[in-house]
């Protein structure tokens, strides 16, 4: 399953999203550049106090141009 076709099955919007928790060197850079890509809105995200997947690019509502 690519990663495209798992975020669009398994992370809907308004989903709760755990992101990271296993080890920190394994942090899902390219979910959450997908999360991003399919402009998934309302989603909690759960991983580690210290991850840095959860930026401002998934917490802030962002302008599409739509």
């Amino acid at each position: 399953m690519s990663m495209q076709e798992a975020v669009g099955r398994f992370a809907p919007d308004g989903a709760s999203v755990c992101v990271g928790a296993a080890l920190e060197a394994l942090m899902p850079f390219a979910a959450g550049h997908e999360l991003i890509r399919q402009r998934r809105r309302d989603l909690t995200l759960v991983g580690p106090i210290s991850d840095i997947l959860p930026d401002p690019r998934l917490s802030e509502p962002l302008d599409y141009g739509a």
